[in-house]
Parts: structure tokens; sequence; C-alpha cells
């Protein structure tokens, strides 16, 4: 979400994990970029979420002669980063899922609810995804002028990954219903030739 306020702006955004592959669950914690004048701050509730964070930070900004409006920029990339990596492994996992209907060697009652849950984790992600690039575009829309042509190219970057997220995540929803029908198709065909 986004706040404007006359003191500063607060952008909050989800920090994701991927936390179990056998149900496609995800971790998420909400990290709030809280810009006062000309002070940044980040705030969020685990240890190791911020340590992550930071180090990433460290890492890209290593060396370099900054502002605060790149710095936003560059915790927003992070997450988003964070983001992609988590629906790639998304990704990964239903392609898993798909060799193993394909092989018959998962129990099919195990592969629908695993299905199940992809479906429900995925509308859960496309949920957030949505929101985000809502927030973002209204974070955009409150900086001046002269910020949007500095950094015009970065925050287009973001709302280009924002909106892949979105599609991709569609794409991922769209594959759950595909794999769902190839088992239940496969289910109906085994039963068809045990009934001969």
């Amino acid at each position: 979400s986004f706040e404007d306020f006359s003191e500063g702006t607060v952008l909050i955004l989800k920090y994701l994990k991927l936390e179990k592959e056998e149900f496609m669950d995800f971790y998420e914690e909400n990290v709030a970029l809280i810009n006062l004048g000309n002070k940044l701050a980040i705030v969020c509730k685990d240890e190791m979420t911020a340590f992550d964070i930071e180090m990433k930070f460290d890492k890209r900004m290593r060396g370099k002669k900054t502002n605060i409006y790149f710095e936003l920029y560059t915790f927003l990339d992070i997450l988003t980063d964070q983001q992609i990596q988590t629906l790639d492994g998304a990704n990964s996992i239903l392609e898993n899922l798909e060799e193993s209907i394909l092989s018959e060697s998962v129990e099919r009652q195990k592969t629908l609810k695993n299905l199940y849950y992809a479906r429900r984790s995925l509308n859960r992600l496309s949920h957030i995804f949505v929101n985000e690039s809502v927030a973002l575009s209204r974070f955009f829309t409150s900086i001046t002028t002269s910020v949007k042509k500095k950094f015009r190219f970065e925050f287009l970057d973001l709302k280009e990954h924002k909106q892949s997220l979105v599609a991709e995540c569609k794409s991922l929803q769209d594959k759950t219903v595909s794999l769902l029908n190839l088992q239940l198709g496969l289910t109906r065909s085994e039963e068809h030739t045990s009934e001969l």
C-alpha cells in the first residue's frame, strides 16, 4: 500500500520467499519504506529479512554516489527481484509436478492436493502483485517532476517488472488448471481402461 503524508511517504511491499515446496507455501512479510524529507527508513519484522535486504543493498551500492531516490529505487528493486525469484521457484515446482503427472509417479490424491494448494498460493500472489502495482503507480504520481525525469528509466523498469509479475502469475494460475485437467484426464483414462 502507499500513503502520502505532509511529512513524507510510506510504501509497503511484500518480501516473499518460497517456504515449502510440497504445497507451494510462501513466507511473506511486510516491508515498509518510509521517506521522511531527506531520510529513508526501512522497517520489517523479521531480523533475517532485514539482514537479507541489507546485504543485497550493500552489495549493489558499494562505491556508488547516491541520493535518497536512488536508494529507494534500489530497495524497491531488491524486493521486486526477490518476488521474481520466488515466482521462478513456483514455476519450477509446477514443472516438476507436470513431470510427475506424466510419469504417473505420484499418487493421484497427493497431486490433486498439491495442485489445489498451488492454485491457492498463486491466487494470493496475484492479489499481492496487483496491489503492489497500484501502490507503485500511486507512489510514482506523488514524486516531483524533476525526480520523475531523473529516474524515469529506473521507475519504468520497476513498473514493467511488476506488470510482468502479474502476467507471469496469471500464466502459472492457468498452468495449474491445465495440470488439473491433465491429471483428471489421465484418471478417467485409467478408470475407462480398468472397466474394459
